[in-house]
């Protein structure tokens, strides 16, 4: 093969990769964004829905946490609430889970506490998942 032919034939390969990577990038950003469920991002992630199941995902369209969840809700403060075996718990921004799944119902923080339903009683929990009062 003569250096002409050489290097178109590199130039075509360059411009079938850039073309064929940036389809891949742009269908998985426009899948991913079709998946986000409540419609916008806190504190960088936001939930998205997939296979019957929630998860996160940062700004980028990265998936954070994998889909999990039943239900599960923004972050607010740090935490976020999910749903883990038909009860509800507190989760971190790596999914860690901080403050077990013992709730009826959950709310989100604010001001460093949370409502929480247990047994039918809506009591507020402090971080660590103490009842406060």
């Amino acid at each position: 093969m003569n250096k002409k032919v050489k290097k178109e034939y590199i130039a075509l390969i360059v411009v079938a990769f850039m073309l064929g990577v940036g389809t891949a990038i742009y269908n998985y950003k426009n899948t991913i964004s079709s998946y986000i469920k409540n419609g916008y991002f806190s504190e960088g992630l936001a939930t998205f829905y997939k296979n019957e199941k929630f998860g996160y995902i940062d700004e980028s369209g990265n998936i954070v946490i994998e889909p999990q969840y039943k239900k599960a809700w923004y972050f607010s403060e740090g935490l976020a609430w999910v749903e883990i075996e038909g009860k509800y718990g507190y989760i971190d921004k790596s999914g860690k889970v901080v403050i077990d799944a013992q709730y009826d119902e959950a709310k989100n923080f604010k001001d460093g506490s949370a409502k929480v339903q247990v047994n039918g009683q809506w009591k507020t929990i402090d971080k660590k998942g103490n009842i406060k009062g």
